[in-house]
């Protein structure tokens, strides 16, 4: 992807492939990035997770790793889900994220912008219950 940056009139490029498979009793994913900003700075994610369906629920598991040269950040997130009926479903989640030198959120996205970055060398962990309504 190449996105243009208004403010700076810059090119923000990102490469993303990503892979997952059905093993029958659990679906598992692979997603590797690359990010490479206007400015120089190159970023380069690595997720992996799975998620185990039993019944109506779902249980999940994901481990993230981020790096920019030396820098990196750690982030993890454990989902469970539960369908009450075909649109409506009560999920929980709990995540965190250990930063080395490399910004990250407690909501467990690296770089993302709804929960304030953490300093350097910190971490912290978030916790979550909702329901979700497809329309």
């Amino acid at each position: 992807l190449d996105q243009l940056t208004p403010a700076t009139k810059g090119s923000n490029k990102q490469f993303i492939v990503g892979a997952t498979y059905n093993f029958g009793v659990a679906y598992a994913g692979l997603t590797y990035i690359e990010n490479k900003s206007n400015l120089g700075a190159k970023t380069k994610p690595l997720i992996a997770s799975v998620t185990v369906p039993f019944g109506a629920a779902r249980i999940g598991a994901q481990l993230a790793q981020i790096k920019s040269g030396s820098a990196k950040a750690n982030s993890y997130a454990l989902l469970g889900e539960y369908d009450l009926s075909k649109r409506t479903e009560l999920y929980a989640i709990y995540s965190g994220c250990k930063n080395k030198g490399l910004a990250c959120t407690s909501d467990g996205n690296n770089g993302a912008a709804s929960v304030a970055l953490l300093a350097s060398n910190k971490s912290s962990s978030t916790f979550g219950l909702g329901v979700k309504h497809k329309f």
